[in-house]
């Protein structure tokens, strides 16, 4: 064998300083390989992970990230991705939760989130990728208050995977929700069409519909079949009420 070939073969293997791991050149693959011993597996056997790098900086770099990983309890590797983190977050932290609750954070696991970013490794997903992925929902037109929603959704599901030492920190907590399509104006009345609407009603027969539905919140069409004997609050037992019913019990105006 030629000095050269000699050479190349002893520069092929490095072992880097104690506890970093050792690094080689894989021939058949044609790239480098890292690997580090970190301690033992609960099973007994070796726990050697390895990794693979076109440069041995890149390798280095993974080396050290494994080896904190390691000292720091996050689970080693980088295969884990959005998609299992939220489905593992559905199954898990919305059980016993209201069905339309269960309905919404689904939907916006299954239709938003997965399409979007389910591939990207949980590990590697960046303050970048949430942003394109909110741009994207912009582009779909949703509503701003829509795509607030589904962020926090997407925080809530990195915030569980970093609660079972899956990732190191939640990306999606860096980032702000962006502006989407305007929301449609309220048809609720302000305070001053409140006001108004009560003075200009007053001492007329409709004034009493108007105050009991502006006062305790009922919707109109809940007050219109309202009839006088229902709208007693906790009428006296034994005692004769104005519409002429003799109180037998303590109730509610809605009873």
């Amino acid at each position: 064998m030629s000095d050269s070939k000699e050479g190349l073969k002893r520069r092929a293997w490095k072992q880097a300083r104690r506890g970093d791991g050792s690094i080689y050149w894989d021939e058949a693959n044609g790239c480098y390989v890292g690997s580090i011993s970190l301690g033992y597996k609960p099973d007994g056997s070796r726990n050697r992970p390895s990794v693979r790098g076109a440069t041995q900086k890149e390798v280095r770099a993974k080396l050290k990230e494994l080896k904190e990983d390691f000292d720091d309890g996050i689970e080693l590797g980088d295969k884990y991705t959005v998609e299992q983190a939220a489905r593992d977050w559905l199954e898990r932290k919305l059980s016993g939760r209201a069905p339309a609750t269960i309905e919404r954070k689904t939907t916006e696991v299954e239709k938003h989130i997965v399409p979007s970013i389910g591939k990207a490794k949980l590990k590697r997903l960046t303050p970048n990728d949430v942003d394109d992925f909110l741009e994207g929902l912009v582009k779909k037109g949703l509503r701003t208050s829509t795509i607030a929603r589904i962020l926090g959704t997407l925080r809530r599901v990195i915030r569980h995977a970093e609660s079972r030492n899956k990732v190191r920190r939640n990306v999606a907590m860096l980032v702000d929700a962006l502006e989407g399509k305007e929301s449609r104006q309220s048809k609720s009345l302000t305070l001053d069409q409140a006001k108004a609407i009560l003075e200009e009603s007053q001492g007329k027969w409709i004034h009493a519909y108007i105050a009991l539905s502006i006062f305790t919140g009922v919707r109109t069409e809940e007050a219109r079949p309202l009839k006088w004997e229902n709208t007693h609050l906790n009428p006296v037992k034994d005692e004769t009420c104005s519409c002429g019913r003799l109180g037998s019990r303590t109730s509610s105006w809605r009873s």
